[in-house]
């Protein structure tokens, strides 16, 4: 299970991936990812997830 920090770390991280990166080309964001072809989440989508991680942890 994470802890509370690593889970605040995670959601600041994607308001900042949110924020500056998820306007950028897929060639700007793919070597921040493990896999190919690499996900791309919306905004939206994005904050959905940061909404989940802060209310649902134990589901991860």
């Amino acid at each position: 299970m994470l802890t509370e920090n690593q889970l605040a770390t995670i959601r600041a991280a994607l308001r900042f991936w949110k924020d500056e990166m998820a306007r950028t080309d897929k060639s700007t964001t793919r070597h921040y990812f493990d896999v190919s072809p690499h996900p791309v989440l919306t905004a939206d989508e994005i904050e959905t997830l940061i909404d989940r991680l802060r209310s649902d942890p134990l589901n991860l």
